[in-house]
């Protein structure tokens, strides 16, 4: 009789933890299936419901010789990436203090996220070239500095 008790509570002791295992794999499935069908942003991607100020953004290098502004004749600055070429009008005024553009907001869609590497060459009147390397990104909302001698105003 001892045996028989025995086998009966190890069949139902058995009998449990199969369901146990079985409610466990279950939720493991139910959860790997929603994590899978949950849309995932891509790191180069942006939230379609993102709210954006309507500001729009230029970032400015400050060319100095010998702490003096330089005045460039011409200049542009290249999309290192993807080979476009970027030219700016620049204000009289920046042009004495040495700012000029590296780019604005209107070349968002030409910008990775996490980085795209631009080049700025420029030639004075007595034909000395100027090269600066940046690397700039965006926020999803305008284009952000990530390296390269960028001007921050006082």
């Amino acid at each position: 009789m001892i045996g028989l008790k025995t086998q009966a509570i190890f069949n139902s002791w058995h009998i449990v933890c199969q369901e146990v295992t079985m409610k466990r794999i279950v939720t493991l499935l139910l959860f790997l299936a929603f994590v899978a069908c949950d849309e995932q942003t891509k790191p180069d991607e942006c939230p379609s419901n993102i709210i954006c100020t309507e500001e729009f953004v230029s970032l400015y290098t400050q060319i100095l010789e010998e702490d003096l502004p330089v005045e460039l004749e011409s200049y542009r600055v290249e999309n290192v990436e993807n080979g476009e070429t970027y030219t700016f009008e620049n204000v009289d005024d920046n042009n004495a203090q040495g700012l000029y553009i590296v780019i604005t907001d209107a070349e968002f869609n030409e910008v990775k996220k996490e980085g795209t590497q631009l080049r700025l060459v420029g030639t004075t009147e007595t034909d000395t070239e100027f090269i600066f390397d940046f690397v700039v990104g965006h926020d999803c909302c305008h284009i952000i500095p990530l390296s390269g001698p960028f001007y921050q105003a006082d």
